[in-house]
């Protein structure tokens, strides 16, 4: 799957129907459902990818600014504990 496609498959939501999670996701799910096992396996490779991308310490400062520091370790807001882990780059 290339980039152009995830991006396709992610504006599938039907963010009209927040509140319903079944129904905002139903037109993406059945779209990865068409396209096959293979298909669906990189889409979740690239979501990983991308949602790895935000794991930084630049993210987390402005998520939780005065809640959490991602450089103290004694940072243990259990809302914010994962900004203290060692995969802060």
């Amino acid at each position: 799957m290339d980039e152009e496609r995830f991006w396709d498959v992610i504006a599938l939501f039907d963010w009209s129907k927040t509140g319903d999670d079944v129904a905002v996701t139903a037109p993406t799910l059945e779209a990865l459902a068409a396209m096959g096992v293979e298909a669906i396996y990189a889409f979740d490779d690239l979501l990983a990818e991308k949602l790895h991308a935000l794991d930084t310490r630049a993210h987390c400062r402005a998520c939780y600014a005065g809640e959490a520091d991602p450089d103290d370790a004694t940072s243990t807001s259990p809302q914010t504990t994962s900004c203290t882990n060692d995969a802060w780059s």
